[in-house]
């Protein structure tokens, strides 16, 4: 074991790896959103919502509430998120996760202002799937669900 590598640092690195594989998994997922959204947009006769806001040199659609939806993005190596990204529900439907419903789920280090008070989030809720609304892009009318689930390793046995 390397210093300063404790079992407990393990886990929040193991947990922090699953949280980041879940924000690539959701920017791939929004690139088929994309894709799909403009093609039935086309298919449809509709025309793509105008209005845009730019993030960081990233531009984003916007609703009319004024949210940000959309992909991910990486610029350099920091990510821009919007207010909306796009993911997959259960049942299939292309929508969108409301980005602060995902950090309080998953337990993003951005929702704690101290390592004790992320060791308790995770003590309380590491170990269980978390269900969250899948939106259309007016980040209102729910289309489904996205679970969040543990990793294997830290699953009740």
């Amino acid at each position: 074991m390397v210093k300063g590598d404790t079992p407990l640092n393990k886990q929040i690195k193991r947990r922090t790896a699953l949280i980041g594989v879940g924000i690539v998994i959701l920017a791939g997922v929004g690139l088929g959103s994309a894709v799909a959204t403009s093609s039935a947009n086309q298919q449809q006769g509709k025309s793509a919502p105008t209005k845009v806001a730019e993030q960081k040199g990233v531009e984003f659609k916007t609703n009319q509430k004024g949210q940000t939806y959309g992909s991910i993005t990486v610029v350099g190596q920091q990510e821009v998120e919007p207010d909306l990204i796009s993911a997959l529900a259960t049942n299939g439907k292309l929508g969108y996760v409301n980005n602060a419903e995902l950090k309080a789920a998953s337990g993003h280090p951005s929702q704690f202002k101290s390592p004790a008070d992320a060791i308790k989030w995770q003590d309380a809720n590491g170990k269980r799937a978390v269900s969250i609304p899948v939106y259309e892009e007016d980040g209102v009318t729910k289309v489904g669900q996205f679970v969040l689930k543990p990793s294997p390793d830290e699953e009740p046995k």
